[in-house]
């Protein structure tokens, strides 16, 4: 396993990144000796021979350097030791659960069908068929924890704005009253942050403060809704503890080994992990590869999927056509915020491809032109909506630094006159909890991009 597999977050080599992870581990750890001898030397001052002893090899667990605040990073043979391929094996080996699943992310099967020119209907199809042939019970895809994702996202959008109009709505009641402007120390939920990136989130927590820190949506990524969905909801249509599941999740991106191996997606009572065990596209293709058979040449498997089918028709009514986190979020504010239907979104390329932005009003444009700054001033009860992406970290530290620099200012602008101009300024800057967004998609991966190329 390559290092370069990871983002630049959990990376401990090619430290020319954005950013400047600490190379000394900083967790005390007691290495016992083993007593073994390991040499004899003399001291030439002393004249006396004295034994230098074996020690035991220090082991880290990912739970620690999750733990740990000396640095962002997680060197890959700490993720080796728990999240590997040998450790699937092992797990089937054993043989100790009733049942075992697998949740394969859309990403890597569209992955594995571009490099062996298959469709990723066909593709899913054979796959099946392997882990089947591996020991497997049921094999879904993520496409359900992923649409979940989004639409428990949106939902928690439009309850953070809300929120912020109704606080926004007493500031100026108490501007009235009072004839200044409240002190404002702490933002008021948005701009959101996407939490979807394991590798944003693990630098989040390790180097900025609570403020920043509340902003991030509080929504389980899709790897973790497929863990509730099959240790939890599979597991009492069976009648089974979860503890008797095995769940292997694959996973185009590295950082997802991080994310599984969290405390707090524990579950329940005896603290059950959700995934087991998360394994590469990259991964993957070498397990298949250890089957000795041509990808091509292994059969499809058509029986139903029955699982899938079960619990996509426990949601349907809400589930709809996956979109990015960004381009979801924008049309179902749209709608439920301005009453505004929104089918094709218009990006506005900022510094570079990867910092883009789109705008919404109540007029149904989202075309970026200057009118949409005018419009959210004229119509302070339906203002415009503003979503923005940033990937790769270059970016996202653009970001955290202007949300660091504006929230500073919130702090510091106490004292200011009641008169229009200086009420507006100050809204424009606390409407958002001072930055100048309503949405950000934070993605540590430059282009945003999860599907990697074999």
């Amino acid at each position: 396993m390559s290092s370069n597999k990871f983002s630049g977050a959990v990376q401990l080599a090619d430290l020319d990144d954005y950013i400047a992870p600490s190379q000394e581990c900083i967790k005390p750890i007691e290495v016992a000796k083993s007593g073994k001898v390991k040499l004899i030397q003399y001291d030439s001052d002393t004249k006396e021979p004295y034994q230098l002893t074996e020690e035991k090899k220090a082991n880290i667990t990912l739970n620690d350097c999750l733990a740990c605040s000396g640095c962002v990073t997680s060197a890959e043979t700490v993720l080796i030791s728990q999240q590997s391929l040998e450790e699937v094996y092992k797990a089937l080996q054993n043989g100790d659960k009733k049942l075992y699943a697998v949740s394969i992310a859309p990403q890597s099967v569209a992955s594995l069908a571009v490099k062996f020119g298959l469709s990723v209907e066909k593709t899913f199809r054979k796959l099946t068929t392997i882990f089947k042939k591996l020991g497997f019970n049921i094999i879904m895809d993520t496409s359900l924890g992923r649409e979940l994702s989004l639409i428990e996202s949106a939902k928690e959008f439009v309850m953070r704005y809300k929120l912020r109009q109704q606080q926004q709505q007493r500031q100026d009641y108490q501007q009235q009253q009072d004839g200044a402007t409240n002190s404002h120390t702490a933002p008021t939920g948005l701009p959101m942050l996407a939490s979807a990136c394991p590798g944003w989130v693990c630098y989040a927590e390790k180097t900025l403060t609570e403020s920043i820190l509340s902003l991030i949506c509080t929504v389980k990524s899709a790897q973790q809704l497929m863990a509730v969905i099959i240790k939890v909801y599979i597991a009492k249509k069976l009648g089974l503890h979860p503890s008797m599941i095995y769940h292997l999740a694959v996973a185009p991106c590295y950082d997802k080994k991080l994310e599984a191996s969290r405390k707090e997606f524990q579950m329940g009572a005896d603290d059950v992990t959700g995934v087991d065990c998360v394994i590469s596209t990259v991964e993957l293709l070498e397990a298949i590869e250890r089957e000795g058979t041509s990808f091509l040449d292994i059969l499809e498997d058509y029986s139903c999927n029955y699982w899938q089918s079960d619990i996509t028709n426990l949601w349907s009514n809400e589930l709809s056509e996956s979109d990015g986190y960004l381009a979801f979020i924008a049309r179902y504010a749209a709608k439920e915020l301005l009453d505004v239907s929104v089918k094709e979104l218009d990006f506005k390329v900022l510094k570079n491809a990867d910092m883009q932005e789109v705008i919404i009003d109540k007029n149904n444009n989202n075309n970026n032109n200057n009118n949409n700054n005018n419009n959210r001033d004229n119509d302070k009860q339906t203002p415009a909506l503003k979503f923005a992406t940033a990937y790769g970290f270059r970016n996202i530290q653009n970001v955290v630094q202007k949300l660091k620099r504006k929230l500073n200012k919130n702090n510091n602008n106490n004292n200011i006159n009641n008169n229009n101009n200086n009420i507006n300024n100050k809204r424009m800057v606390m409407e958002r909890g001072g930055y100048d967004y309503d949405f950000v998609e934070i993605m540590a991966c430059p282009s945003g991009k999860e599907m990697k190329q074999l």
